[in-house]
């Protein structure tokens, strides 16, 4: 009897690409997303019951289909093709344990990778953002939550992934505030943050008991994922939009906070070595690149950096937010000791 499905899946996020193959774990929560959110879609449009599912329901007709799917929905085409590749992964690796798999994975093995556009560098001036913060209503503790994330993922300048895996224990309070941020590759990085920015994250952390492990979670205390902070941005942006038509022309995700951060400090007078450092760069090239420095909409769209845009008003609203909960048993032994 060939392996089914579930014990496969756990094989390959659990053993096959951290242990045996070494990938982090960013690549791994990375393929358990593209994985979680087809099952997920396959449900929904099937009928057929998530325990149920099995990799002959990988078929490339449906893949195909949920590929459109979900770039209708909003999804960048590097995104599309990341999902993909982790749906390629997992059917190449149960082809690997069970022979009669094959057939499965060669012809979605075939899907050709779709190139786009270059990805849009867009970023917020202070009224921008400030406007997006304004946009979380009061009416539920919960909108706290939103705002120390928003807030937090612009202050530190870090990427979605690594805001997900920041940990309680990662903040270090006193003189120099700071952040230790885990990225990619494995690499650790020091971000320092402000004395508002910390006197922010000390009282969130006091008002929702959160002694360790992870600094932000979903409604049912799990790992926050990026969907989900994807969500929380596009909501506020939305009401943001209403009321500032130079949002209505921009595209804003948590990249978009990450660039912001790094064009503040550019214009405010930080160099060019210093901003590298603080976004985790390889190189001084990348981080030129990423800036566009010298382009007209960024002298034109941003006059002055930001030295302080947040407020701790905020810290008396709240909202309700939501995030989606897929496989929650396979996702939390991933990375587990």
């Amino acid at each position: 009897m060939f392996k089914e499905f579930y014990p496969l899946l756990e094989k390959f996020l659990c053993t096959y690409l951290p242990k045996q193959r070494g990938c982090s774990n960013h690549t791994v929560i990375s393929y358990y997303a593209s994985l979680s959110q087809y099952i997920s879609w396959l449900s929904e449009t099937t009928g057929i019951r998530k325990e149920k599912i099995q990799v002959s329901d990988f078929t490339k007709e449906r893949v195909l289909s949920w590929l459109s799917n979900i770039e209708a929905n909003g999804c960048a085409i590097s995104t599309r093709n990341q999902r993909l590749a982790g749906i390629r992964s997992f059917l190449a690796f149960a082809a690997d344990e069970e022979s009669v798999y094959m057939d499965i994975f060669i012809p979605i093995g075939k899907i050709h990778v779709k190139k786009g556009n270059k990805p849009s560098k867009d970023f917020l001036n202070q009224e921008e953002f400030q406007e997006i913060l304004k946009s979380i209503p009061s009416g539920s503790e919960l909108s706290i939550k939103h705002y120390v994330l928003l807030s937090t993922l612009y202050e530190t300048g870090a990427r979605v992934q690594e805001i997900c895996d920041m940990k309680q224990e990662d903040i270090s309070y006193g003189k120099n505030c700071s952040v230790k941020i885990y990225g990619k590759g494995r690499k650790t990085r020091i971000v320092y943050i402000s004395s508002d920015m910390a006197a922010i994250l000390k009282e969130y952390c006091t008002g929702f008991s959160v002694k360790e492990g992870n600094l932000f979670r979903n409604r049912y205390g799990g790992t926050l994922t990026d969907s989900g902070i994807d969500y929380i941005i596009k909501k506020y942006t939305a009401i943001a939009r209403e009321r500032l038509p130079s949002l209505k022309y921009k595209k804003v995700s948590a990249h978009t906070f990450r660039r912001s951060k790094a064009t503040h400090m550019l214009l405010d007078g930080v160099s060019l070595p210093v901003i590298q450092r603080f976004l985790g760069h390889e190189s001084i090239q990348t981080t030129e690149e990423y800036l566009e420095i010298g382009s007209n909409a960024m002298i034109q769209a941003v006059a002055k950096s930001s030295s302080s845009i947040l407020s701790e008003d905020k810290m008396n609203e709240a909202k309700k937010w939501e995030d989606e909960d897929i496989l929650l048993q396979i996702r939390q032994k991933i990375a587990a000791p």
